[in-house]
Order: structure tokens, then C-alpha cells, then sequence
């Protein structure tokens, strides 16, 4: 699996990477530019979208019950709080009526828009709920 997440990434759990800190410093201070966050897009699952701002990133998952979906909250916190990079966002819709589903969006406020922390959370997420599902 972790070659899997090199290739598809670039980066993977211990690499430079993976252990940098979300600061206002980040990548000068400033957030990632457009071709940037579309070059990064094809790193993660197409499910992910990002915002006309060009300054979030975020998924809907969708779950066959409400259970599964209040089980997937603690998986994502654990993973964020691991990873020192919290979402922005989390909403969610355990008893939609089409089906249960949690949003995720993902921001970095101290640049004011998306950093390579967005996007290596959102791979981590995509790789944990892979793995649940037995999924490559």
C-alpha cells in the first residue's frame, strides 16, 4: 500500500513531506496557486472537488446506513489529529433520505486557501476508508 500512495501522490507517511507543519509560512506564506491545485487533484480520489475560489477542497461520502456514517466521524478526526491538520468542515447527514453521507471539507485558514496539508489529508482519509472497505 505504500508504494500505491508514493506513486499515486508523491508522498507518503514519513516522508519531508508528510511531516511539514501547516504554519502561515507555509510555501511562502501563501496558498497554492491554481495549476498547483489542479495538478494535485489527480493525486487524490476524483470524488474530491474543489471550490470556485480555488481555496477548499471537499468529498461527500456515502454510506449504506446511518451507523456507518457516525462511524467514519471518529476515523476522520483520529487521522486529522494525527496529521496536526484539522478540516474546516465536517457535516453529517447520518439519516438523509437518498443516503447517509459526511462532508468533508478541507482548508488551511493561516494561508487563507488549500496547502499540500489539504491534499495529504485527503489522500490519508481516501487510504483509511480504502482500507476499511478492503478497496484498492
Amino acid at each position: 500500500r505504500t508504494v500505491m500512495l508514493r506513486f499515486m501522490a508523491g508522498w507518503t507517511v514519513g516522508d519531508k513531506l508528510s511531516r511539514s507543519k501547516c504554519d502561515p509560512y507555509e510555501q511562502g506564506g501563501k496558498p497554492l496557486e491554481k495549476a498547483k491545485v489542479k495538478e494535485l487533484l489527480k493525486t487524490i480520489k476524483e470524488d474530491w472537488s474543489v471550490d470556485k475560489e480555488n481555496s477548499r477542497i471537499s468529498r461527500t461520502f456515502h454510506f449504506s446506513n446511518g451507523d456507518s456514517a457516525l462511524s467514519f466521524l471518529p476515523l476522520v478526526t483520529n487521522i486529522s489529529a494525527n496529521s496536526n491538520h484539522n478540516p474546516e468542515e465536517i457535516v453529517a447527514r447520518p439519516s438523509s433520505p437518498s443516503s447517509p453521507q459526511v462532508i468533508v471539507t478541507l482548508h488551511t485558514p493561516a494561508l487563507n486557501g488549500l496547502s499540500y496539508a489539504d491534499f495529504l489529508l485527503a489522500l490519508k482519509i481516501d487510504a483509511a476508508l480504502d482500507s476499511l472497505h478492503g478497496s484498492k
